[in-house]
C-alpha cells in the first residue's frame, strides 16, 4: 500500500532546497544569492551528482502554494491540512499537493542539509517506493530511525508518458544505511500553522509536472563512482566493497 497520500506551511520564508524537474529530468540545488538588489535563487544543476542521506523522520505532506510558496504541511499519516480554496485567474487551485522531506546532500551535490519537495505524480510514485523499501528495514522504524539514514542515490531518469506529455522519473537506490551524520539532527516532522483563510475542498485534485523547461531526455549514469564521503560511519554487516 502507497505511504503517500497521492490523489487518483508554514510560511514563504526561505529553506535551501532541492528541486526535481519532472519535465526535464534534471535536479538543481536552489541557493540564495546575494545581489546589489537583494537576495536571489540560483539554480545549481546537480543530476549526475544527485545523492544524499535521507531523514526518513522528516517526512510530511499538505499543501503548497505555487505563487507565494508557502506550505501546510502535517506529518506523513497525520491529518492532512484542510486545502484553501483560492484559486487564479484562470479558475485553477493555487494550493496543490506535495510530499516534502529532509535530506543531506553527498559531498559532491554540495554536502548540505536541504529540502525536497514535489507533487509530480511520477516523482511521487518514486520516492513513495523509496520510502516504503526504507522504512520495511529494521533501521527505518522505530527508536532504530535515530540511529541510522539510507544513503541513497539517483541511478537515472525514466520517461513516463501521460495525458500533458512525457515526465521523467526518477528511479532511485538505496545503496546502504549509515550511521546518523553528527550535523544531520533528528528532528520529527512538525505540522505547519493554519492558513488563516483555509477552506476544505472535497478531494485531493490530481497534480502534474508544474515546471516549464524543455523537455529532453535526461539520465545520469547507472554506474557513476559512489557519491558518499568516505568517511561517513556506516554497518559493518553491509558490503565493504563500496568505498563509504
Amino acid at each position: 500500500m502507497p505511504a503517500f497520500r497521492m490523489p487518483a506551511a508554514n510560511g514563504g520564508a526561505f529553506r535551501p532546497r532541492v528541486k526535481f524537474n519532472a519535465k526535464a529530468g534534471r535536479v538543481y540545488r536552489i541557493d540564495r544569492v546575494q545581489q546589489a538588489d537583494g537576495r536571489v535563487s540560483h539554480e545549481v544543476e546537480i543530476t549526475d551528482q544527485f545523492a544524499f542521506y535521507l531523514a526518513l523522520e522528516s517526512f510530511a505532506d499538505g499543501w503548497w502554494h505555487r505563487e507565494t510558496f508557502r506550505e501546510l504541511l502535517a506529518p506523513l499519516g497525520g491529518t492532512l491540512p484542510p486545502r484553501p480554496d483560492e484559486r487564479d485567474a484562470n479558475n485553477k487551485p493555487l494550493w496543490i499537493y506535495q510530499v516534502s522531506c529532509t535530506m543531506k546532500l553527498a559531498a559532491a551535490a554540495g554536502g548540505d542539509l536541504r529540502v525536497f519537495s514535489s507533487g509530480a505524480q511520477c516523482v511521487l510514485e518514486s520516492l513513495d517506493k523509496l520510502y516504503s523499501e526504507c522504512t520495511a528495514d529494521p533501521k527505518g522504524s522505530g527508536d532504530e530511525m535515530r540511529r541510522w539514514v539510507p544513503a541513497v542515490r539517483m541511478l537515472r531518469t525514466e520517461p513516463i508518458k501521460g495525458e500533458n506529455g512525457v515526465n521523467y522519473a526518477p528511479v532511485f537506490e538505496l545503496v546502504k544505511w549509515v550511521e546518523r551524520p553528527a550535523d544531520m539532527p533528528y528532528e520529527a516532522a512538525g505540522a505547519s500553522a493554519p492558513a488563516p483563510t483555509a477552506t476544505p475542498v472535497a478531494s485531493h485534485v490530481p497534480t502534474n509536472g508544474r515546471t516549464t523547461a524543455t523537455p529532453a531526455p535526461a539520465s545520469a549514469p547507472a554506474t557513476r563512482p559512489n557519491p558518499f564521503d568516505e568517511g561517513a560511519e556506516t554497518d559493518a554487516s553491509t558490503d565493504d566493497d563500496l568505498p563509504f
